[in-house]
């Protein structure tokens, strides 16, 4: 295979970025490099990490870029990872590279506008993985991580939705907590209020819409709903998003993503008819019910638990 073809496919894995010494395995010897360079077929990224001319310039490739010169142990954490992750669809935007305290390649680099470089004493193997082929913090760890940069509902949010997804579980991230918190470390206050409302064991909401409206009722005092209750009718069981079991009631919470075809539609019919003979009270809002009438929405949860 000639040179540049296997130049080009080892860059390929990596987000059309290549290392000196992954160079040097291929034969290529210094004075190729330099009229590689020299002709635009690599763009020199520091010292020795390049990227091949004509790979796309994505912001995945600046994330790969920036791990990469953050040393052989580097991980893109926090902000960067949680969009690699879409965690509660976090947006790309800032890369975080976190690496070993004293592990850093080039000691005299610091944060700019395009990478946040953190250090830590505390980076076992259970916090890396690795996302797109590039080396990131673990969905757990960068929960934790996130409550740097983000607030108590929002982070509660991006972590229902990584358990649903079955990326974490509670109770992997309240055993990571209390190792870091063990250590006093800093950050941790907004993680440890969204723990406190999401014991070991605990069902993850079926959206951040159910969250939404559970918060909605608790601030209204009303008492706390169980989350994703199962219910059983004949041959059929079906889960209900909020329910208080010992009245009866449940709130479905309809987002028109998932109740709009005629088949869905059907669906719901049958499932709402089988839960009224069953003996249920279904009430049931839209996103935007609950978001333009929120006093209706708790004036006629608190008559149906009454």
């Amino acid at each position: 295979m000639p040179v540049f073809d296997q130049v080009a496919a080892v860059a390929a894995a990596q987000h059309g970025c290549i290392r000196l010494a992954e160079l040097r395995q291929l034969g290529v010897t210094e004075r190729r490099i330099r009229s590689m360079v020299g002709s635009g077929y690599l763009r020199r990224h520091g010292a020795g990490l390049f990227t091949v001319g004509g790979s796309p310039p994505t912001w995945r490739q600046r994330v790969m870029v920036e791990v990469l010169r953050g040393g052989p142990q580097a991980l893109s954490s926090s902000r960067s990872t949680a969009a690699l992750a879409a965690l509660d669809r976090y947006r790309e935007g800032v890369i975080d590279v976190v690496s070993p305290r004293g592990g850093r390649r080039g000691s005299g680099r610091r944060s700019s506008g395009d990478a946040a470089l953190h250090e830590t004493c505390d980076l076992p193997g259970r916090d890396r993985d690795v996302i797109d082929g590039i080396p990131v913090t673990s969905p757990t760890r960068t929960l934790i991580d996130m409550g740097r940069f983000v607030g108590a509902h929002r982070l509660g949010n991006m972590l229902d939705d990584a358990v649903r997804r079955k990326l974490t579980t509670y109770e992997r991230v309240h055993d990571r907590f209390r190792a870091l918190a063990r250590g006093g470390r800093n950050g941790l206050t907004p993680i440890r209020a969204v723990l406190d409302d999401r014991p070991c064991g605990a069902p993850a909401p079926g959206s951040s819409f159910e969250t939404l409206v559970r918060q909605l009722l608790r601030s209204a005092r009303l008492p706390d709903p169980v989350l994703q209750h199962r219910v059983q009718c004949d041959e059929l069981y079906f889960l209900l998003d909020l329910a208080w079991p010992d009245r009866m009631v449940a709130v479905e919470c309809e987002g028109h993503a998932f109740h709009q075809t005629p088949a869905q539609l059907a669906w719901d019919e049958m499932r709402r008819n089988r839960l009224q003979l069953k003996g249920w009270m279904v009430l049931t809002y839209t996103w935007i019910t609950v978001r333009e009438d929120p006093d209706r929405v708790v004036t006629e949860v608190a008559r149906a638990l009454r």
